[in-house]
């Protein structure tokens, strides 16, 4: 990324945040597919995937059209073509290689979707590591490369996740959603909430200093991904326990769940602080002076990393309705804050990341108190 001019790191950016737009048209399949595959029923499961796997085909005709039709309005704001291709191809393998790779999980096949993701992101970083002359569209073969490669991947090792059929049932389709929905709704919110903080710093600051800001756009990536791997992890074995009432094996798996988040948590703050610096300065030598940015972020880092022991409980226990009310408060939140940093004319990079901090941290606290509320009127009523 050294070599990457900053106008064009703000079009990997929107490229990101193109690939994100994509993720909505998913409706929750993804969320309620997975959940409903983890039960472990195979001649269900195979229809499962054949639905999921048409949808997504689905998906991809719809948005390419609507991409074709919007090209001038588009270009008008400074959008590659190369951004947009690549983007659209980024998004379409981001559902499929999370649908696989889940697919995968829920399964127990958890050495093999671990050394496809290695695999993957490995291939990713050597991309984007070479960036020969400055090139734009080497970075945004970056992107595309981890998906890509991660469902082409599955689908070649695990014969299981390839659809054998087109499908689109409604009954099955309807089953899905009920148990998807709301996470997928929680999930957008996370969106706009990434979608408007980006947005908001290109309206005050410029596309430029969204270049700057590349820097906690991709430590957030790699700091995301083992607690993300922990909960798909955790997530089967804790649906089950649920539905056969075995809750002292639930409450076992929450906790040993919370252990290992706080493990990761502190070898990743004791990684970053001794490391960002040399490894910034020798592959990433542009964002020297903004890992400030990172160490601001730290709190709000580690706060969405524990809010997945709380969630762990509720996408378990299939209440999911705590889940929309963090979105909730994590988008005000921040775009509140957000707002305040313009009317008081205090917006900086800086300020961003405390008010995403902060966001992060009020997210976590709402769904741990819920949740310890909650644990106590249980064990008043007993």
């Amino acid at each position: 990324m050294r070599k990457l001019a900053l106008i064009d790191l703000g079009q990997v950016a929107l490229a990101q945040t193109m690939i994100m737009f994509i993720s909505l048209f998913q409706l929750g399949i993804i969320n309620g597919g997975y959940r409903l595959y983890s039960s472990q029923n195979l001649e269900e499961n195979r229809k499962i995937n054949n639905l999921i796997s048409s949808f997504i085909f689905v998906i991809a005709i719809v948005f390419g059209t609507i991409c074709l039709g919007l090209l001038g309005l588009i270009k008008s704001i400074n959008f590659y073509f190369s951004t947009i291709t690549i983007s659209l191809i980024a998004g379409l393998a981001t559902l499929g290689s999370n649908w696989y790779t889940n697919c995968l999980v829920a399964d127990g096949r958890l050495r093999i979707s671990n050394l496809i993701n290695l695999l993957a992101a490995m291939s990713s970083l050597a991309i984007a590591a070479s960036l020969w002359g400055r090139n734009l569209n080497v970075a945004l073969l970056s992107l595309v490369a981890q998906p890509v490669l991660a469902m082409i991947l599955t689908l070649i090792i695990y014969p299981v996740s390839r659809p054998t059929q087109f499908l689109l049932s409604s009954e099955l389709l309807r089953r899905i959603l009920s148990l998807g929905f709301i996470p997928f709704a929680g999930g957008i919110l996370a969106i706009l909430t990434v979608q408007i903080e980006r947005w908001m710093i290109i309206y005050a600051l410029g596309p430029e200093q969204l270049g700057h800001y590349y820097i906690i756009i991709l430590y957030t990536s790699v700091f995301t991904l083992v607690p993300a791997s922990l909960l798909n992890v955790y997530y089967p074995t804790a649906m089950r326990r649920f539905e056969t009432e075995d809750f002292l094996a639930l409450s076992s798996i929450m906790k040993q769940h919370a252990k290992d988040l706080i493990r990761y948590i502190a070898l990743a703050v004791l990684m970053t602080v001794f490391l960002i610096k040399p490894v910034v300065t020798m592959f990433l030598s542009k964002f020297k002076a903004d890992t400030g940015l990172v160490f601001l972020g730290l709190p709000g880092f580690m706060a969405v990393a524990m809010c997945d022991v709380f969630s762990l409980h509720y996408h378990a226990t299939r209440r999911l309705g705590p889940l929309l009310w963090q979105g909730l408060v994590g988008i005000f939140s921040l775009t509140g804050g957000l707002w305040i940093l313009v009317a008081t004319k205090q917006f900086s990079l800086e300020h961003v990341v405390i008010v995403k901090s902060v966001a992060a941290m009020l997210t976590t606290g709402m769904i741990a108190a819920l949740y310890f509320r909650e644990r106590h009127e249980r064990r008043s009523q007993a």
